[in-house]
């Protein structure tokens, strides 16, 4: 039993051959390790604009977080010269308060240098990631143009 409807004898084509054009052209096919590479350095790029990220909200939080424990210090510090401004206190007294604001000057101190050491640390990690994704690119770069070369000279070959 046969269907008349899908089997018929006299199909042609609703465009004449002579129109139809070839866009295959072999001299500019493009290997496959091309479009790899491609997306790899699409992905290691990617990957260092995630970093760059990372360290610009790395260092924006360590500066929030000093200037937060800076306030915290400041307030005590506005305490202490409040009880310092009492008559009835003991000249011991005075001295433990005054020794307590000389350490709360000493951990803001600590806390400004250990600041400023996190944020060298992330500025030369930034620094050496900008040369690496520089190296890479030339390497790129020249694994590509080496690549054609082989290519080309396998292809003379045969």
């Amino acid at each position: 039993m046969k269907n008349e409807i899908i089997i018929a004898n006299n199909n042609r084509s609703a465009v004449p051959e002579k129109n139809y054009q070839s866009y295959f052209d072999p001299a500019q096919s493009v290997p496959v390790f091309y479009g790899c590479l491609g997306s790899f350095v699409g992905e290691y790029i990617s990957a260092a604009k995630d970093e760059r990220m990372n360290t610009k909200r790395a260092i924006a939080a360590s500066i929030a977080s000093t200037e937060r424990v800076h306030n915290q210090n400041e307030l005590i510090l506005k305490a202490y010269e409040r009880e310092l401004q009492r008559n009835d206190l003991s000249d011991e007294a005075r001295l433990e308060i005054l020794k307590s604001m000389s350490r709360v000057g000493e951990l803001s101190n600590n806390e400004n240098t250990a600041c400023r050491v996190f944020l060298r640390e992330q500025l030369e990690y930034s620094h050496k990631l900008t040369w690496k994704i520089f190296g890479i690119g030339i390497i790129s770069f020249f694994g590509v143009i080496g690549g054609n070369a082989f290519m080309k000279a396998a292809d003379l070959r045969h």
